[in-house]
C-alpha cells in the first residue's frame, strides 16, 4: 500500500512547494479510514473558493490583519490534510503579512493560484479507491 501513497507533485512549483497531495498524510488524519479522507478531502476543496475569496478581499482592502489570518486558515487546513503546495505558500503569505509588507505578502500569490489549480487537477483525478485495503 506504501507505494500507492506517493504524493502527487506539482510541475515547475516553487522551490520548496511541490506536493500538490500527500493522500497518505490525509488517510492518517482520517485515523485510516480512506472513504473519510475523501470526504474531509471534498470539504476542503468546497471551502477554497470562500477562504480564496477572503485573502484577496484582504489584498484588495490592505488590511494585512485580514490577509494574514485568511492565509493563516489557508495553511492550517492545508498542512493538516497534506495539501503541501498551498500550505508552504499560504504560510508564507501570513508570515510576510504579520511582517506588514503587503507588497512581499502579495508575491507569493500567483503561485498560490497556480498550486490550487495543480491542486485541483491532481485531487478531481485522484482514485480514492485504490488505497482502501
Amino acid at each position: 500500500m506504501k507505494d500507492r501513497l506517493q504524493a502527487r507533485q506539482v510541475p515547475d512549483a516553487p522551490r520548496g512547494a511541490h506536493v500538490a497531495l500527500d493522500a497518505g498524510r490525509a488517510i492518517r488524519m482520517s485515523g485510516g479510514d480512506v472513504s473519510f479522507a475523501q470526504e474531509l478531502m471534498e470539504l476542503y476543496l468546497s471551502g477554497l473558493p470562500r477562504r480564496l475569496s477572503k485573502l484577496h478581499h484582504g489584498y484588495e482592502s490592505g488590511d494585512l490583519e485580514q490577509v494574514a489570518r485568511a492565509a493563516h486558515s489557508l495553511s492550517s487546513a492545508s498542512q493538516t490534510l497534506g495539501v503541501m503546495a498551498i500550505g508552504k505558500l499560504a504560510a508564507l503569505i501570513e508570515d510576510r503579512a504579520w511582517a506588514g509588507d503587503l507588497a512581499a505578502a502579495r508575491e507569493p500569490l500567483q503561485d498560490l493560484l497556480k498550486a490550487v489549480d495543480a491542486f485541483k487537477d491532481v485531487v478531481l483525478d485522484f482514485d480514492w479507491a485504490t488505497l482502501a485495503p
